[in-house]
């Protein structure tokens, strides 16, 4: 190999470790909308959803999915702060024929929120991270977990292992919301060690 291709090879290969080394810092840390244009903003260029309910966040924002395969520049999008804000929603877009798609940290391929070029002029995206987020663990045995959808996996189990409980398999990626988790199927291991005995599953009902 003459230096120019070692210097080219050496170039792609560093140029190729530095992209996935980022890539790989945008998904741990959870993409950020690029742009947050709040309602009633002159900045706004999407025309705002009729009547929409009094006192819930709304704001223009671009939708990216972690692999940036999903891009929509502009399309609405409620901080919903409590699970009534959510009914409230549902039934404001249920009135007045909008749809809306639940947000969590968009680490997925699936097109399930919105696909790449969608037309979202009445699509409302309901952030489910900024709050839906409260985890609660009662003991016992079993002990159980119960959280928001917006809650990552890493808060859950943090709250678990505080309770000295925990799960027997989770997905690999903390930086998940469990309803993002449950909406795509997320699958993890449960690989036991070998001291370990892992709890039985209980038997079905005949």
């Amino acid at each position: 190999m003459s230096d120019d291709s070692a210097r080219r090879t050496s170039l792609t290969r560093r140029t190729l470790l530095t992209g996935a080394a980022a890539a790989g810092l945008a998904a741990a840390a959870g993409l950020q909308p690029a742009h947050r244009i709040p309602a009633g903003s002159a900045a706004a260029t999407l025309t705002p959803p009729p009547d929409f309910p009094a006192g819930i966040p709304l704001s223009q924002q671009a939708f990216r999915n972690w692999s940036l395969e999903i891009v929509v520049e502009g399309v609405w999008t409620a901080s919903a702060r409590t699970p009534d804000d959510v009914v409230a929603l549902a039934n404001w877009a249920h009135q007045r024929g909008y749809r809306l798609r639940a947000r969590g940290k968009g680490h997925t391929w699936s097109p399930l929120v919105v696909p790449a070029g969608a037309d979202t002029h009445r699509t409302v995206i309901v952030d489910t991270t900024s709050h839906l987020t409260s985890v609660s663990v009662r003991g016992g045995n079993p002990g159980s977990v119960t959280a928001q959808a917006g809650a990552t996996l890493d808060r859950i189990l943090a709250r678990l292992e505080e309770s000295g409980l925990g799960l027997a398999t989770t997905t690999a990626p903390g930086d998940l919301t469990i309803g993002g988790v449950l909406a795509i199927g997320g699958h993890g291991t449960g690989v036991p060690t070998a001291t370990e005995n892992p709890p039985r599953a209980p038997a079905s009902a005949p």
